[in-house]
């Protein structure tokens, strides 16, 4: 028999084909249950990851959940977000919990109930509850983040220089360890004066501008730099410079790296600010709440808490945004533009 050519097929040769799939449509609907069953035995093997952040409203947390979202197929996690309740999202099912929640007799509650189900608990940013034990802890080291703005404004001083210090409110942890990181780092240095060093209750960037105005006041302008404490008492010390038109002569660095704080880096009147790359940490919390899912061993910085066992406590990256690379942070801060 002579072996028809299937390049030369007619349209007629297409029918039996058809015909075939139409006359047997139990077929099609095998298939698709084939595939719908695959793709359900995919998805259950998966770690249901629960995510419950809520109390606080700012663009960090839009991005961690963003970030969370998009890195689940990497890690093998189906994401299950809080959208009921607490305990509606505990009843999915979820083999582990990524929590924030702003308030701290909400967050142990929000721990007990979780571990009353036997599931094991992230917590994100928000410090843990001191009584009981949670699997990791992932927060920014503020101590680094300190180090980090001070780091660079050394490096950019010349010989014998004045420094201003902008401290954030004098109760509040954060802000404690952000300034013992910032003079972990100008201690070091002989040639560096702090002229003066205040403390600014809410983070008041009018308080801020306040302090540099009047410490430009009383040294006639010769400031070599200012270090703040956050991306709120930069700008301030940003406005209390250029108002005295010293903007290129004084250094200005910040943390948090805000949006107020990047469009003043883009019109060329800030030097720095450091990132605390909340999409970063959110990957970070991520892998853990998976390494923690399988009973796996983690890589943690520290151990804290007088329980036992202690938590396992682990740092998020940081980075140094400058004018050569504010461009990256349009992914927190959209409305951002290149132009001054």
């Amino acid at each position: 028999m002579k072996i028809q050519d299937s390049r030369h097929k007619t349209q007629d040769s297409l029918y039996p084909t058809f015909s075939f799939l139409c006359f047997k449509p139990w077929i099609l609907s095998l298939l698709m249950l084939l595939l719908l069953f695959a793709g359900c035995g995919e998805d259950e093997a998966k770690i249901r990851v629960g995510v419950r952040i809520s109390g606080i409203s700012h663009p960090d947390f839009a991005l961690i959940e963003q970030a969370i979202d998009e890195n689940a197929d990497k890690y093998g996690a189906r994401i299950v977000h809080d959208k009921e309740g607490l305990t509606n999202l505990l009843e999915e099912g979820i083999d582990v919990l990524i929590l924030n929640n702003s308030d701290p007799r909400d967050l142990e509650s929000d721990v007990r109930e979780t571990h009353r189900k036997g599931i094991p608990v992230i917590i994100l940013d928000c410090p843990p509850p001191q009584n009981l034990h949670v699997e990791a802890y992932i927060t920014v080291n503020q101590f680094d983040a300190g180090k980090m703005a001070a780091d660079y404004v050394v490096r950019k001083l010349d010989g014998a220089s004045k420094v201003i210090v902008l401290e954030g409110p004098g109760d509040d942890e954060t802000s404690r360890q952000i300034t013992l990181g910032i003079y972990s780092i100008l201690e070091q240095h002989d040639s560096i004066k702090v002229v003066a060093d205040e403390r600014h209750p809410n983070w008041d960037e009018r308080l801020a501008a306040n302090t540099v105005r009047s410490t430009l006041k009383k040294y006639a302008g010769n400031i070599q730099a200012v270090i703040a404490g956050s991306s709120q008492l930069a700008v301030g010390a940003v406005r209390a410079v250029r108002g005295y038109r010293l903007t290129d002569r004084v250094i200005t660095a910040g943390i948090g790296a805000d949006l107020a704080a990047c469009k003043a880096i883009i019109a060329g009147t800030h030097d720095v600010e450091v990132d605390r790359m909340p999409y970063g940490r959110a990957v970070e919390a991520l892998n853990l709440a998976i390494a923690v899912a399988k009973d796996e061993d983690f890589e943690y910085h520290e151990e804290m808490g007088e329980n036992d066992p202690k938590i396992k406590v682990r740092y998020g990256p940081l980075r140094l945004i400058t004018e050569k690379n504010v461009s990256a942070m349009k992914s927190v801060w959209p409305q951002l533009t290149n132009e001054r």
